[in-house]
């Protein structure tokens, strides 16, 4: 992560002039001054994606998980900008991590990025391992 962030941010100290960046700047400036290097875009970037996952996580709660009533596999689910996001995993682990990682691509990126990004495989419950509800 550390290396998308270090990339990330000499694009963006890169193209700091093109007008593209004027809202992400704008918004950048909120938390003080135009960042002056990578370093400072790569701080300001990380604050950002925190500070996201921090208000989604008061308003919308952590993913939960439990085991499928059927008693194959595990069940996960939380409620996310968009709806409620219901995953199917083989295991516990498999159902919490994709429910999660689905939960924190809507609140970054928005809820239609997130029920595209499904899974590889079916689950044991031989059905989809992601559906909205």
């Amino acid at each position: 992560m550390n290396e998308l962030l270090v990339a990330l941010a000499n694009a963006l100290h890169d193209l700091r002039d093109d007008p593209r960046l004027k809202p992400l700047l704008s918004e950048v400036e909120k938390r003080g001054k135009a960042p002056a290097s990578p370093n400072e875009w790569r701080r300001l970037i990380a604050e950002a994606i925190a500070d996201e996952i921090a208000r989604g996580w008061d308003r919308y709660g952590a993913p939960g998980v439990a085991r499928n009533p059927e008693g194959k596999g595990w069940i996960a689910s939380a409620e996310a900008p968009g709806g409620p996001i219901v995953v199917h995993g083989h295991s516990k682990r498999e159902a919490y991590r994709t429910a999660r990682e689905l939960w924190i691509t809507a609140l970054l990126y928005g809820p239609q990025q997130a029920t595209e990004k499904k899974p590889e495989g079916a689950d044991a419950t031989g059905q989809e391992p992601l559906s909205r509800e």
